[in-house]
């Protein structure tokens, strides 16, 4: 934490592993608090994944591409956000990087983006195996002694922060920490200017657990928790025991050790703590010249004097804090600083954290942020992002710390002036470094066995494929040269393949099952002398008679098939040589009627000037389509509008970019277009709504405009954009309350003079600082009628007199508010208001770890019973209410966890 660019507390994260129950017994004796936490435990991170990626800055959105496409498959562990809650605006200052460590409120809105991409990011992050570890900020609230407006609109005091904390949760010395020597002052007084929490409180102590406890139910992984030290243990013990799932999250705690009396060793029963003295230690050697007394002796670790030991220790080169204030390396110290995240990467002490954040000039430069203030998603090469986390080098090291994980260090080496070093870790890999600026050349030994391995430190990694620079170990030993400031580092998993002279075939395929309507084949592994290459099944049955299939797995989706028809199904297995082995017992299914795949049909609306239109889609979490994408098709009797079909899959939603096949994209401001599963859909100025497209009059001088904003709203204000004009001064103009409408009431209306031109593009908002800016995108209008509820676009009047006979003139249902849920053992009571106009609604629902949406149909009444769920299970739930009309968009989710029942030990048969 850096707040108003004083340099303070600041780390990474690790884990702690909760045992028992907490025992909360406070004795008070002749002035003597003592109390008794959790029992001790290991805090390390579990291997061998347990490296972290701390992503500085990042939007939550360009975090989780970034685990999808480099974290999970370079195998980090973890990638660590930024604090994620709503957080103070200083514009005088250009709002500088340390306003994330200044709360106003615990909504989950920054300029990195919002609530529902938080929860986003999470759930793709451990999707592809990568834990989310949230910055959390519990010492203080503001610096601001005025007061001010939140990024997300909430006015606050400096120790009032409306239906969050007021006077009383703040600590009574009001005044900044003097002395460092005085405990009380330093747990007790305020951190430059931040006004302290109390945390001793046990309302205050609720309130904190409850946010962390919003991580937990989203599927964080753990948490950094900044300016512990600022916070007494016994406070930490009472928050920390109030948290769910402590032994299954990972912490680590900003604890920086000085001459005081307060020291780390105090927090180690709530989590790993940061080794700021690791840091430091790396900035002298790397930032000089010898390096060998890193590894001399036991070398650089817990044997050191004032180190914590290597269960509780997180290492880092470098933080957002210290980059800054030049107490350690950073970015800027190029080679050198990449040599030490070398070395990190290989030693073998503590859980390592890779910062990447961008380049700065000035101590309190924000990264770059759009027109309102939203940071720009990373790219490489743009706005001085660094992407060290996805560095060659530094990307592939983290490959070598897990296939070494748990070894020790063997064969050390150093050259005579010390600037050079050489260790293995085992017989899994090697490193050698050179911090010098002449080469060094000469043979080393390595207890790997014989053969040749890539320099992952040069190569490149597809996949599972390698190329590249590569050494030759025989005999134990191999000679390499050293450039100046370089390294070269070999390990087991990065192999050259050497190929194989096949002699025999390969084991017969046991275990084979087949089941389902689609039929689903799966058998255990055959092994061969070389490699199984892949399976050959034949499948008989049907009017077919035999036909051939091929996996390259040991399981296999058969689709396609009869309704009703028995099929049989062998399998052999197939090496690199083309030999097959025998066949497999056969294995039976009968296909039913079988499901019939779901279509979404998607209609567009192309901006003014495109002939045709392109639709560029996924469907969940599948490969996209080949750019341009899938040609659309006009819709007959809409000019302007484009239509295609989509197969989909029950629950997962199609994200989707259109363009006119030219080159002009229309991508939804950068956040592509994300369109619910099944049915009928609609995109038109940059909202997604129900149904197939209205028939409507286009813009002509007026736009009679209506908004139905979300509960709790007094008014509403339209803050527009006629054409390219001028937007009106914010908050633009009041909107009149429409005392009576056929689609149900707390509609406004506002009649907009668009003079000449064909579209008005348009902001809402409460006059009070919240606004509906369709996710940042605006809505955008072209018709001469526009309605908007829930975030779905209408271009029919919800207030005009209509024919009940008229199935046409139906709205869709606003979204559904106050979903609650009340858990049992194995099931969960949903219910909720009714919503105006709506006939029935749609539950769904998913456990908190999973990644599969389930869902259940309400065909009548306001509430629902969903059973068969897993006992002691985190889930969420949503609701839609459906018309005729369509479907509204989902509720935000309710939250619960199932009861625990008696303990079942299971003894399993497979048959």
């Amino acid at each position: 934490m850096n707040p108003q660019g004083m340099a303070v507390d600041s780390g990474k994260r690790g884990m702690r592993r909760w045992f028992a129950a907490l025992v909360a017994t406070l004795m008070v004796t002749a002035g003597l608090v003592s109390f008794t936490g959790a029992e001790k435990a290991v805090a390390a991170a579990p291997g061998p994944k347990d490296t972290i990626a701390v992503l500085f800055s990042y939007t939550w959105n360009k975090i989780a591409e970034e685990c999808e496409n480099t974290l999970g498959p370079a195998g980090y562990g973890y990638v660590q956000t930024s604090p994620p809650q709503e957080h103070v605006m200083v514009p005088s200052e250009g709002n500088p990087w340390w306003i994330y460590y200044q709360p106003v409120s615990y909504k989950l809105e920054s300029r990195m983006g919002t609530e529902a991409e938080f929860e986003s990011m999470i759930s793709r992050c451990n999707a592809a195996g990568v834990g989310v570890i949230v910055d959390a900020v519990i010492n203080h609230m503001s610096g601001a002694p005025s007061g001010g407006t939140g990024w997300a609109g909430t006015q606050f005091q400096y120790y009032n922060y409306p239906g969050l904390y007021g006077d009383s949760d703040f600590h009574d010395c009001r005044r900044d920490i003097n002395n460092y020597q005085d405990r009380w002052e330093v747990q007790e007084c305020q951190l430059v200017g931040l006004s302290d929490l109390k945390t001793s409180s046990p309302s205050v102590q609720q309130k904190l657990a409850d946010y962390l406890n919003k991580f937990i139910d989203m599927g964080a992984a753990g948490f950094r928790i900044d300016a512990v030290k600022h916070i007494a243990a016994s406070d930490m013990n009472g928050i920390m025991s109030r948290v769910n799932n402590r032994d299954d999250i990972y912490v680590v705690q900003e604890v920086i050790r000085a001459n005081e009396p307060i020291q780390p060793e105090e927090y180690l029963d709530y989590g790993d703590v940061h080794e700021f003295a690791y840091a430091r230690k790396l900035q002298e050697a790397f930032g000089g010249s010898r390096i060998d007394w890193l590894i001399s002796g036991a070398g650089i670790g817990s044997t050191w004097e004032g180190f914590l030991p290597q269960a509780n220790a997180a290492v880092f080169v470098d933080n957002h804090d210290t980059e800054r204030n030049g107490e350690t390396l950073s970015y800027k110290n190029g080679r050198s600083y990449d040599l030490a995240q070398i070395f990190t990467l290989a030693w073998n002490y503590g859980s390592p954290s890779i910062h990447s954040g961008y380049e700065f000039s000035g101590f309190d430069a924000a990264p770059a942020v759009d027109g309102q203030g939203r940071v720009i998603d990373p790219q490489p090469g743009t706005n001085g992002w660094t992407f060290k986390h996805a560095q060659n080098d530094i990307q592939n090291m983290v490959g070598f710390r897990n296939e070494t994980y748990g070894t020790a260090v063997v064969n050390k080496w150093s050259s005579a002036d010390g600037s050079a070093i050489a260790f293995g870790r085992g017989d899994k890999g090697y490193v050698a470094i050179n911090n010098g600026s002449g080469s060094v050349q000469r043979e080393f030994t390595t207890s790997l066995p014989d053969g040749e391995y890539y320099n992952v430190i040069k190569a490149t990694r597809t996949g599972d494929t390698w190329s590249g620079e590569s050494v030759v170990v025989s005999g134990g030993k191999f000679t390499a040269n050293l450039g100046a400031k370089d390294a070269i580092a070999l390990h087991a998993g990065a192999k050259v393949d050497p190929g194989c002279e096949d002699a025999a075939n390969p084991t017969v395929p046991t275990n084979v099952t087949a089941t389902g309507t689609t039929v689903q084949l799966s058998w255990n592994d055959s092994t061969d002398d070389c490699q199984v290459a892949g399976y050959q099944i034949t499948r008989t049955g049907g009017a077919g008679g035999s036909v051939t299939l091929n996996s390259t797995t040991t399981s296999l989706t058969d689709s396609g098939l009869a309704a009703n028809t028995a099929y049989s199904y062998t399998v052999r297995a197939r090496d690199t040589a083309g030999k097959l082995s025998g066949a497999s017992s056969a294995a039976s299914a009968t296909t039913g009627e079988g499901p019939q795949t779901p279509v979404a049909t998607v209609y567009y609306q192309v901006p003014s000037g495109w002939s045709a239109a392109n639709m560029h889609y996924r469907v969940g979490s599948g490969a996209w389509t080949d750019a341009p994408g899938e040609s659309m098709s006009a819709v007959d009797g809409f000019a302007g509008w484009f239509q295609l079909s989509v197969d989909v899959v029950e629950g997962e939603s199609v994200t989707a970019a259109f363009n006119n096949g030219a080159g002009v994209w229309d991508n939804n401001g950068s956040q592509d277009y994300v369109i619910p599963s099944g049915g009928d859909w609609s995109v038109s100025g940059g909202s997604v709504s129900a149904g197939k497209p209205e028939k409507a009059e286009p813009l002509d001088g007026e736009l009679s405009l209506f908004y139905k904003p979300a509960a709790g709203w007094g008014s509403a204000y339209a803050h527009y954009q006629v054409g390219s004009g001028e937007w009106t001064a914010v908050p633009g103009v009041q909107m009149t309350s429409v005392a009576s409408c056929e689609a149900g009431s707390g509609w406004y209306h506002l009649s907009v003079d668009s003079g000449a031109a064909s579209s008005v593009t348009v902001a809402f908002n409460n006059g009070s600082g919240t606004w509906d800016n369709n996710g940042s995108s605006n809505y955008t209008f072209t018709t001469a009628t526009a309605a908007v509820s829930g975030g779905a676009v209408s271009v029919k009047d919800p207030c005009a007199s209509v024919d009940d006979d008229d199935e046409d003139d139906v709205v869709i249902p606003g979204v559904p508010s106050g979903v609650t849920v009340v858990p049992s053992e194995s099931s969960v009571a949903v219910s909720w208001p009714a919503v105006a106009g709506a006939t029935s609604y749609r539950v769904a629902y998913r456990a908190t770890a999973s990644s599969k949406t389930l869902f259940q149909d309400v065909p009548s009444g306001t509430s629902a019973v969903v059973s068969g769920l897993n006992e002691g299970t985190a889930y969420w739930f949503k609701v839609s209410a459906s018309n005729s009309a369509g479907a509204s968009a989902f509720s935000a989710a309710a939250h619960t966890t199932t009861g625990s029942g008696d303990v079942v030990i299971p003894v399993c048969l497979r048959v």
